[in-house]
């Protein structure tokens, strides 16, 4: 375009009413033409303001500062596939002579594909090949139409040959249909522990690491996936697992059924040491934390109410009975700590309130403490990278939480694994079990 931009075509650019190609020759003059680019912020002074396609590509080269494509507006929305078909076009025109733009937009399109290394379904293979590939551009169109149908017809080769020999192979025999006559199952054919009748054969074949198709002791669906515990006692389908944590998966999947938690055991009930004072009742009852770990280092104390009391003081102590923290008069029935508690302590609790002008204790000596436990730091971070690594399964993640002492956490991932197993033993099992054994 050797003349000026007329008035129609200046309008039509600023108000976005232009066909697309005709777009694109506006949007090259303005490049590089002072005279239109003014004209054109004076019929349409807001023209870069009403859509994020048209502020920098714009701006003509003759400016001090060179324009490139912006992250958010351009770059971002057209590798999501975002951007309608201009924008699209005016990206593409633009990496087709801009290195850094193209050099960005190859990285970002890299960084969207897969690990097995196939591009991802957002990008669009037509964009980035007019800049990747130059040369093409130099080709005439009817040399590039030929190339382009060479490539396609070997890709279609390829997959077909590809098809045609996957089903050719002969059909992999399965591990359940080489069982004696009298199909005996594979838990007798090693030297594990008979599975509880919750882990009974799930006739499940996966494979070893010899690549032999081998029994599955225990088959779950979780998480999408399917997992397990193979004849000899390794876990299926789940990965990287640390071994102390594969160690407790793969003994809950044998038994079919978790145990008290060991971080429970030095919160279970024995007598109390607590203070005393005068009372009159025991009708003061603590709900929680009692008996338990929590995650939060600020914990919720909760207490059922007792008519006629008022002024109830809760009172905080560590491990050597020593007071470290006690409440104001409160008129309700629960209260939060103002400032977090030391972590990877264990402490216990009391509280008391006054009714007809006499003190009410709870727990009062000589019962139980009223004892809990807040994780540490380490184990809040244990946590933390077991959820990145492994939050999609609701079993590791149930075990993990049951190892420190996580009850409700733990039976929450587990109602998930048998909404999922609705027609499995093995997950309804591990969920009761779990509901048993933290009762205890």
């Amino acid at each position: 375009m050797t003349q000026h931009l007329s008035k129609v075509q200046l309008a039509g650019y600023g108000e976005r009413t232009l066909e697309a190609n005709e777009l694109l020759v506006v949007d090259r003059h303005l490049a590089s033409c002072e005279v239109c680019y003014q004209e054109l912020i004076r019929i349409v002074p807001n023209a870069f303001s009403r859509s994020p396609t048209l502020t920098a590509p714009s701006l003509p080269q003759s400016l001090e500062k060179p324009f490139h494509l912006d992250y958010e507006q351009h770059l971002e929305p057209y590798v999501d596939n975002r951007s309608d078909h201009i924008d699209r076009e005016i990206v593409d025109s633009h990496v087709a002579g801009c290195a850094n733009c193209a050099n960005e937009l190859r990285d970002l399109l890299e960084f969207k594909q897969p690990v097995a290394g196939s591009r991802s379904q957002h990008t669009r293979a037509p964009g980035p090949s007019k800049w990747r590939f130059p040369q093409w551009q130099r080709l005439p169109l009817p040399h590039a139409a030929l190339i382009a149908a060479v490539v396609i017809a070997v890709i279609i080769l390829g997959l077909g040959f590809l098809l045609w020999t996957t089903r050719s192979r002969p059909p992999v025999e399965r591990a359940d249909q080489r069982t004696s006559p009298d199909n005996q199952t594979a838990s007798t054919a090693t030297n594990l522990p008979e599975p509880s009748p919750g882990a009974t054969n799930s006739g499940v074949a996966s494979q070893s690491q010899e690549g032999r198709p081998q029994q599955l002791l225990v088959a779950l669906n979780d998480g999408g996936r399917e997992i397990g515990l193979s004849q000899n006692g390794q876990v299926v389908g789940l990965d990287h697992l640390p071994p102390d944590l594969s160690r407790s998966i793969s003994s809950v999947l044998r038994t079919g059924k978790f145990q008290q938690s060991p971080a429970l055991e030095k919160l279970s009930s024995s007598s109390g040491n607590l203070r005393g004072g005068r009372e009159t009742t025991d009708k003061l009852q603590l709900l929680t934390p009692g008996g338990i770990v929590i995650e939060s280092d600020r914990p919720r104390f909760r207490w059922r109410a007792v008519d006629g009391a008022r002024d109830y003081v809760v009172s905080i102590y560590d491990s050597e009975l020593r007071k470290i923290g006690t409440s104001e008069p409160l008129a309700g029935t629960e209260w939060t700590t103002p400032t977090p508690l030391e972590r990877g302590i264990t402490y216990s609790w009391q509280i008391r309130a006054v009714k007809d002008g006499q003190t009410i204790i709870a727990p009062k000596p000589p019962a139980p403490e009223a004892r809990f436990k807040i994780l540490s730091r380490d184990e809040v971070a244990a946590i933390q990278n077991a959820n990145r690594l492994h939050g999609k399964s609701h079993l590791a993640m149930a075990v993990l939480y049951w190892k420190y002492g996580l009850i409700d956490e733990a039976e929450r991932e587990l109602r998930a694994l048998a909404v999922t197993n609705s027609n499995s033993p093995v997950a309804a099992e591990l969920l009761r079990s779990l509901r048993f054994s933290s009762k205890r």
